[in-house]
This record gives structure tokens, C-alpha cells and sequence, in this order.
């Protein structure tokens, strides 16, 4: 018998660590099939976690703003309050770089075949080799923040 039973596949697949997946979609064609619906599902996942980390992040500046928005301006220049701690930041910045990893594999192995979602990748895969923020959400939460502190 030369095939294996696809649920046990799937179930060994899910378990492989994702820096080991890559290369695992040249077995056969059947694991080509498997490994690019978990990398994809794995890509999904990150960005939904990197979606609500920032929405945290979010929240915790708009808990900042209802809580010190009475405060004079030159308090402000001096407040030294944590919105987002260190490691939250490495976290946020793990999940990135291992959501721009399986796209840049996902890639390179020609698992991404909608040509919009292939541009997606591309960008993505170019701006985090030299971003820690390569969406801009951290950014622009933190722009609209300081464009709020001046207006007060």
C-alpha cells in the first residue's frame, strides 16, 4: 500500500512546526494539496492576530484618551504611561515576521495563484524586510494618537 490515508496526513501536517512545512509540499502531489491549505490557514491565523493585537492596542489608547483627556498639555509632554508593553510589541512583531515567512514561502513554491493576492504578497514580503510594522497599523494608531494630544 503506497498511500497514506489522507485524514492521517492532514493530522501529521498540522503538527509539523511551519519552518519545517515549506519543503514538505514537494513530496507528492497530495501533500502539495494538504500543506498549502494548512500554510494558508496558519497565514489566516496570523493576521487575525495581529488584527486584534493592534485592536487591543487600540483600545488601550483610547482608554488613555477618555482617562487623561482632561489633563493640561504639558502634562502630557511628561506622561510616561505603558499603552503597549515590550513584550506585546514582541509578540506583534513575532506574529508579522512569521506571517511574512509563510507568504514569501507560500510564494516561492507557487501556492498563491490569484494574481491580486500574489501582488499582496509581494508588497508585504518587500516593505517586512525593513519594517517592524509592515502594515502600518501600530503607526497610524500612533500618529492618530499624538494628532489627538495636539489638539488639546
Amino acid at each position: 500500500m503506497n498511500k497514506q490515508p489522507f485524514e492521517i496526513l492532514e493530522e501529521i501536517i498540522a503538527h509539523i512546526p511551519t519552518h519545517l512545512l515549506y519543503n514538505k509540499c514537494l513530496i507528492s502531489r497530495t501533500w502539495y494539496k494538504l500543506v498549502r491549505s494548512e500554510l494558508y490557514r496558519r497565514w489566516k491565523d496570523c493576521e487575525l492576530e495581529y488584527q486584534k493585537r493592534c485592536q487591543i492596542y487600540e483600545d488601550n489608547i483610547k482608554e488613555w484618551r477618555e482617562t487623561y483627556s482632561e489633563l493640561s498639555t504639558d502634562t502630557h509632554d511628561n506622561w510616561n504611561l505603558e499603552i503597549y508593553s515590550e513584550d506585546d510589541e514582541y509578540r506583534l512583531q513575532e506574529i508579522a515576521d512569521e506571517q511574512i515567512e509563510i507568504e514569501e514561502n507560500m510564494l516561492k513554491y507557487g501556492m498563491i495563484v490569484d494574481e491580486e493576492e500574489k501582488k499582496k504578497v509581494e508588497y508585504d514580503v518587500k516593505e517586512g524586510k525593513y519594517s517592524s510594522d509592515p502594515w502600518g497599523l501600530i503607526e497610524e494608531l500612533w500618529c492618530s494618537e499624538m494628532i489627538h494630544i495636539d489638539s488639546l
